[in-house]
């Protein structure tokens, strides 16, 4: 069974890959299981870990980092080329100038996420509310779900990254367990779906399991 250890930015990134990923992934007999950085992302720090993992040569890596927040993003690879750019074309360029400054390893697969986790909560405004507990704001969670094509586009401004909406209609939103609990009622299918960055990403993991 092939091994994937995911470098995860927080606690709710640890959480989903340890109690919806792993479970799908298994189905696929891929091993996959988190490795918590406990925030301030900065890339001497990711470095050394992505080093450590692929160390082990039985064993994938890959990260879960919200790029809203990145401490110091200067010091990432490539940054002249990718400070300019914006939403999907800056996260790309973000993950391929780390895979390149590794020499582009067969075992390493780069993932920024757009914006923060939370985003991908948008991905059924409804079905948010009903698991937060307050169905009555599904209206409200829709609104800021319809002023953007897909989830990912919900910004990285101070007061308008997908967390900061969220908390802006609903104060009470505990990070700690709220995101855990509306992404298994929201599903990962239709997280996918709405998420196209997101879905990228987990296509490349599960094909992980073709390779040896």
């Amino acid at each position: 069974m092939n091994r994937i250890h995911v470098i995860a930015e927080g606690a709710t990134e640890a959480g989903f890959v340890r109690e919806i990923l792993a479970s799908f992934f298994k189905e696929r007999h891929i091993c996959i299981g988190s490795i918590l950085m406990g925030g301030n992302v900065n890339y001497q720090r990711l470095r050394r870990d992505i080093q450590r993992i692929l160390g082990d040569t039985a064993a994938y890596c890959t990260t879960m980092i919200d790029l809203y927040g990145i401490k110091k993003i200067e010091e990432f690879p490539g940054y002249e080329h990718f400070k300019n750019l914006r939403g999907r074309q800056k996260a790309v360029a973000m993950e391929t100038a780390i895979s390149q400054d590794f020499g582009h390893h067969v075992r390493l697969i780069p993932y920024i996420q757009l914006h923060e986790f939370e985003a991908l909560l948008f991905s059924d405004p409804s079905m948010l509310a009903s698991a937060i507990g307050q169905p009555k704001l599904a209206s409200e969670f829709q609104a800021v779900r319809d002023s953007v094509s897909n989830p990912e586009e919900i910004n990285e401004g101070i007061q308008t990254a997908p967390s900061k909406r969220i908390e802006r209609i609903y104060p009470a939103f505990d990070k700690t367990k709220d995101n855990i609990h509306a992404t298994k009622a929201i599903g990962l299918s239709t997280l996918r779906g709405a998420c196209p960055h997101f879905h990228a990403w987990l296509s490349q993991l599960e094909n992980v399991s073709s390779h040896s």
